[in-house]
């Protein structure tokens, strides 16, 4: 698989073998930035937006992979610490969750994407 995002607001995913269009994932503002995550037992990509970074299980592929990706990022627990964090970690709403994306990390910085 390929990703690829875009200044339309869209993060497209690439079957390299057959140049084929497998998905793609509507982010609502310019793609500043993107990449996969380079452990091959965890299917999840970043994708740099504004002032987020979505973390997004294409679920694309082996089954049983995407799945226990989905394991992995439902043991989330946010912190119980009342001190401030530099980021806030926000769980996709049900519609974000059926578009593959599964956790948003918000924080202040706007991306360059360089």
């Amino acid at each position: 698989m390929l990703s690829a995002g875009s200044d339309d607001g869209t993060v497209r995913f690439w079957e390299v073998c057959t140049a084929r269009c497998m998905k793609t994932l509507p982010v609502g503002s310019v793609v500043k930035s993107i990449a996969w995550n380079p452990n091959p037992t965890v299917c999840l990509v970043a994708v740099c937006v504004e002032q987020s970074v979505l973390l997004v299980n294409p679920c694309l592929g082996d089954k049983l992979l995407y799945g226990a990706t989905d394991q992995v990022l439902e043991s989330y627990v946010p912190p119980q610490e009342e001190r401030v964090q530099p980021v806030q970690w926000v769980t996709a709403t049900s519609e974000e969750h059926s578009r593959g994306i599964r956790l948003t990390v918000q924080h202040s910085k706007v991306g360059t994407g360089q």
